[in-house]
């Protein structure tokens, strides 16, 4: 069994990293968004009631 030399993980550039970063504070506002525009509505809503 022959045994395969250690190699480096392929690192990500800095450019990845940040567009990482974005799209994952996107849908954390996306979905956070969305959640209190759903509780703003609902507490508009039962307010007039």
């Amino acid at each position: 069994m022959a045994n395969r030399p250690p190699t480096a993980t392929p690192q990500l550039s800095r450019r990845t990293k940040t567009l990482l970063i974005v799209a994952a504070v996107a849908l954390v506002v996306l979905l956070g968004g969305a959640r209190l525009v759903d509780v703003y509505v609902d507490w508009a809503w039962f307010g007039e009631v």
